[in-house]
């Protein structure tokens, strides 16, 4: 990819994502390249996503840009079901209440393609297992499942069938992911009888999220911070590694999408640093942070800049 050699869909769905395929990173392409594909199975047809990686060069610009306007699409119902997803957190018990193991949600406007992404975005904020359905046809709500580490889903559900034969009517897939179909008027049994299971399981644990920080960063300077960016292949069993430090906060706007932007200081270096913080949709009351971050280099107009992925702040 890097060297200009990729399929014309997939140089077409970069350059529609605003990046650089000479500078591509694996992050970039599970975070900005892939949604696009995958928004096409969650809304209409995923025969799209694979007609524009087969595309002819003559046709990969339009197919890609059929795939970023469902990815817009997907990301305002994902918008809006996050939303809907903290009413009803609110009025079944705070997110954090230790009393809960294992926390299901429903309601009738959400998109079956996007419950998934629901169901990881309300994974994160809680540190529990999260089931989210919608409504399919002829009375079944289909749900999908996010874990956390240390609870296999999938094995959860065949003790729930076996504690429990008929409640669901189809399930699968593996430890942190799964899916099951339910009959609708059996919804409330199911989010009793995944929550006590979950508990069996869970119970005693401390569940709150643990962040491994490798300390201070030696160094922001670009060439070293984009060598550490760039040229390693991070992903799924070899994360990123995450930072901690005190910073000031000079500059902070919420961006379009619930997304936080802030300009930051360290007290060791004197260039202000650029951050952000994808998911906070609110502005942080305090000047003076500690910041859990990544570091990432973001390229704008040609111009490359080190950026704070931050992942999590304490007061």
């Amino acid at each position: 990819i890097r060297a200009g050699r990729a399929r014309p869909g997939i140089q077409a769905l970069i350059e529609i994502s605003g990046l650089d395929h000479r500078v591509l990173t694996t992050t970039q392409l599970a975070f900005n390249v892939a949604p696009r594909l995958n928004a096409a199975g969650r809304l209409e047809d995923m025969s799209l996503g694979v007609a524009c990686l087969l595309a002819t060069p003559e046709a990969a610009q339009a197919s890609a840009a059929r795939l970023d306007e469902l990815n817009r699409t997907r990301r305002e119902i994902e918008q809006s079901m996050q939303a809907q997803a903290a009413e009803l957190l609110l009025a079944v018990g705070r997110a954090s209440d230790s009393a809960r193991f294992g926390i299901s949600l429903f309601d009738s406007r959400w998109h079956e393609g996007v419950v998934g992404i629901l169901a990881s975005r309300v994974r994160a904020q809680c540190a529990r297992p999260v089931f989210a359905f919608a409504e399919a046809s002829n009375g079944l709500l289909k749900g999908s499942g996010r874990s956390i580490e240390g609870l296999q889903l999938r094995d959860l559900l065949a003790e729930m069938d076996a504690a429990r034969q008929g409640l669901l009517q189809k399930f699968g897939g593996h430890a942190m992911a799964a899916g099951v179909t339910i009959r609708q008027e059996d919804f409330s049994e199911f989010a009793t009888l995944f929550d006590l299971h979950a508990k069996a399981h869970l119970s005693g644990r401390d569940l709150n999220e643990r962040i491994v920080s490798e300390g201070l960063v030696p160094s922001f300077d670009l060439e070293r911070v984009a060598g550490l960016v760039r040229d390693h292949p991070w992903g799924q069993g070899f994360p990123e590694p995450i930072f901690d430090e005190g910073l000031e906060i000079v500059e902070q706007k919420v961006l379009k999408g619930g997304h936080l932007k802030l300009k930051l200081l360290s007290v060791r270096f004197p260039a202000a640093l650029e951050g952000i913080f994808f998911n906070q949709d609110r502005v942080i009351d305090r000047r003076n942070v500690r910041f859990a971050f990544k570091l990432d280099v973001n390229r704008y107009r040609g111009v490359d800049r080190v950026q704070l992925l931050i992942v999590h702040y304490w007061p």
